[in-house]
């Protein structure tokens, strides 16, 4: 009877040591998808941070398209008066609305690209 017993247990044994490997397995897999899931959370963040980003970024860029289309008017307004005087005041107002309400970010950029500024003023 105990040598009938003996494959019983061997395969017991080695059923456990299949059985540790498995768990091991498992722990490495778990750890491995945690780490995933982390990653995948991290970016979906970074996701909507570029996102918010993006999204300033196009209203900034409506914001100056308004502001060039709006000059773009001005101008042609302008050019088509034909008294002097009125011409004049339409360059005064051209003047005082866009080159002096952003003559503070002008500068900035200057400072900021002084290269562009040389090639703008060539």
């Amino acid at each position: 009877m105990k040598a009938s017993l003996e494959p019983k247990e061997q395969q017991i044994e080695n059923l456990k040591e299949q059985l540790l490997e498995l768990e091991q397995v498992f722990e490495m897999q778990t750890k491995a998808m945690n780490g995933l899931q982390s990653d995948v959370e991290r970016r979906k963040t970074k996701i909507e941070e570029l996102r918010a980003v993006l999204k300033a970024e196009k209203e900034k860029t409506k914001e100056k398209e308004n502001v060039v289309q709006s000059f773009v008017n001005k101008v042609h307004e302008t050019i088509q008066r034909k008294n002097e005087k009125a011409y004049i005041k339409g360059l005064m107002d051209i003047y005082e609305t866009y080159v002096k309400k952003y003559s503070e970010e002008i500068v900035e950029k200057k400072k900021k690209d002084p290269e562009t500024i040389e090639e703008l003023d060539r």
